[in-house]
């Protein structure tokens, strides 16, 4: 005998001594989508869920943290591209990336799209970012070289979005001019920013 039951319990007296009762817990596989989507190299788009958020691509190198809005990466990359999905999120989620052992953090292109603040740290003789750096945020960006190196070496475009503070380029002593340059987007410019670093 089949019986569509819906109930979440369900009691069933079997004799006066003996009475079964049946507790339907609800189990959800469902991901919860946190609204950010990571790219590497031209791989498919990774969305960032409570299931992946802890190891996103697996090897250790990436993590988001939903209670601070922060995403980080430690350890070398290749071409990179994080956007920010989900318009409760935009101009909300920190993206913090650096090569504690050493070398280039990103070695391709890197394009951050609706973080807040973006920040690439490391220390390297070449630059961090190795391709076009294509920006967009709310929030201050730093990208420093504590090595010799420069910050970039390709085009750096700089968006603020909808205005920021002015952001910082640190660069090696060999890239000094480029540091120097100190290009900074204010509330009042806005627009696009957009400034060539050479590789020394």
């Amino acid at each position: 005998e089949e019986r569509g039951e819906t109930s979440e319990k369900i009691t069933v007296t079997v004799t006066e001594d003996m009475t079964l009762t049946a507790n339907w817990e609800k189990v959800t596989d469902q991901a919860t989508n946190y609204g950010i989507k990571v790219t590497i190299g031209n791989g498919t788009p990774i969305d960032v869920t409570n299931k992946n958020y802890e190891n996103i691509l697996g090897d250790n190198t990436l993590a988001y943290d939903p209670d601070t809005y922060t995403l980080t990466g430690e350890g070398s990359f290749g071409k990179l591209k994080v956007e920010i999905i989900s318009n409760d999120l935009k101009n909300k989620v920190d993206v913090k990336l650096s090569n504690d052992a050493g070398g280039i953090v990103v070695d391709g292109s890197l394009t951050v799209d609706g973080a807040q603040n973006v920040t690439v740290t490391g220390a390297s003789s070449s630059a961090l970012i190795n391709g076009k750096t294509t920006i967009t945020c709310s929030g201050p960006v730093v990208l420093e070289n504590k090595g010799s190196g420069n910050a970039v070496s390709g085009v750096l475009k700089y968006t603020p979005n909808p205005s920021t503070k002015p952001y910082e380029i640190k660069a090696g002593t060999d890239a000094a001019d480029a540091a120097s340059k100190e290009p900074v987007a204010t509330k009042e410019e806005g627009g696009t920013f957009s400034e060539t670093v050479a590789a020394s």
